[in-house]
């Protein structure tokens, strides 16, 4: 099969869908199918490079670099019909996902949609226009997924809101899958880095956007609580964004300034040493869809201490291998130290953590998306 993937973003670009586009394109690639993506130039990452083709792009005032694309639909239709594609897959309802749709109509190809994010919830980096944008968003989205043939929930609870909101299109709840043996820390054993304290150092950790819906100074107070019950423990949090210097500034406040480190954006590879390094895993958000992040953190064997909320509680089963809490600093945080506190409780809950994360395969996923593929396909009615 050959699969054109639409994207308003991709490398070298970090956020969670580029994450997903990674690694659903790598093994739709291991059982044998093309994968082409349409995605915006970035400085640097040259203009087409093996099955990317790179549309033009223009800055935005938005955080790490984020760009607009500038759609060539009769460019990218003349190309479509020449390569071949069997389906359009598209991974945004704006810019390249209108192109999307329009390339779909055009070459009479069927069209599926990943509703990644929720949309509306991020119209505050719109300023005082975002209360005036955000039931403008909710309507263009709703709009868009009606056209297509079918759409992609990556969580129940995606498909629940916008069945709610009157969505009659049809709906398949597939998560983005990941390999858990990526996540496995080495046999030796991996320390914190650069954090100039000996091993054994308890360690929390956080892996994400550092923006204002990931409700990151929640999880600084709430790690705060944390450090009260667990003298000497430290906070990594990894990523950056627009919220990274007010975070800074709040943990100089709160007395946390000599424990809680920003690590910055990283590669794959950091990353996955991070999460070796750590002991459980903070989230605060309430915004996920599904939260990927928590996946490969509990692949590493990382008990979770988070808030109760969209995507994270179709993941961790509260007891098993975390804690779902109420967002409120005292509950999350001595949550968190409840685990670093009972050495018996974190090794069983990382072990059922390993085992959740292995419930989410992306060989498993990725067989739920090809059967979806194929009842799409007119060949298959």
């Amino acid at each position: 099969m050959r699969i054109a993937f639409f994207s308003d973003s991709y490398h070298p670009y970090v956020s969670g869908v580029v994450r997903s586009l990674e690694i659903t394109t790598r093994r739709l690639e291991d059982l044998g199918h093309e994968v082409w993506v349409i995605a915006p130039r970035y400085p640097g990452a040259g203009r087409d490079e093996g099955r990317i083709r790179r549309m033009p792009s223009l800055p935005v005032s938005l955080p790490n670099g984020f760009r607009l694309a500038v759609p060539r639909l009769g460019y990218l239709a003349s190309w479509m019909e020449k390569v071949g594609f069997d389906l359009i897959h598209s991974h945004s309802p704006f810019l390249l996902g209108s192109v999307a749709f329009r390339a779909s109509r055009r070459l009479g190809l069927p069209l599926v949609f990943t509703h990644h994010t929720l949309y509306d919830q991020y119209v505050h980096y719109a300023g005082y226009l975002g209360t005036l944008l955000r039931p403008l968003v909710i309507r263009h989205v709703l709009k868009y997924a009606d056209r297509c043939a079918a759409v992609v929930c990556p969580s129940e609870d995606v498909r629940r809101v916008l069945s709610e909101r009157g969505l009659r299109a049809r709906m398949e709840v597939i998560p983005t899958g990941l390999d858990p043996t990526d996540y496995e820390p080495p046999a030796s054993g991996v320390f914190p880095e650069g954090l100039g304290n000996a091993p054994g150092t308890p360690v929390c950790l956080y892996v994400g956007r550092l923006g204002a819906e990931k409700n990151l100074d929640l999880l600084l107070r709430a790690f705060a609580v944390t450090t009260r019950r667990v003298p000497g423990a430290r906070l990594v949090l990894v990523g950056d964004g627009p919220f990274r210097g007010r975070l800074e500034e709040l943990s100089v406040r709160m007395g946390l300034g000599g424990v809680v480190t920003f690590a910055g954006l990283c590669t794959r590879e950091r990353v996955k040493s991070w999460y070796a390094s750590a002991d459980i895993f903070l989230f605060a958000s309430q915004t996920e869809t599904q939260g990927l992040v928590i996946l490969e953190a509990m692949a590493a064997g990382l008990p979770v201490a988070a808030v109760e909320a969209s995507g994270v509680r179709e993941v961790v089963r509260h007891g098993v291998d975390g804690f779902l809490v109420s967002p409120d600093p005292d509950t999350l945080g001595n949550a968190a130290a409840g685990i670093l506190t009972e050495p018996q409780l974190r090794k069983t809950m990382a072990e059922a953590a390993k085992a959740r994360a292995r419930e989410f395969s992306a060989a498993a996923m990725t067989g739920r998306l090809l059967s979806l593929y194929r009842t799409v396909q007119p060949s298959a009615r």
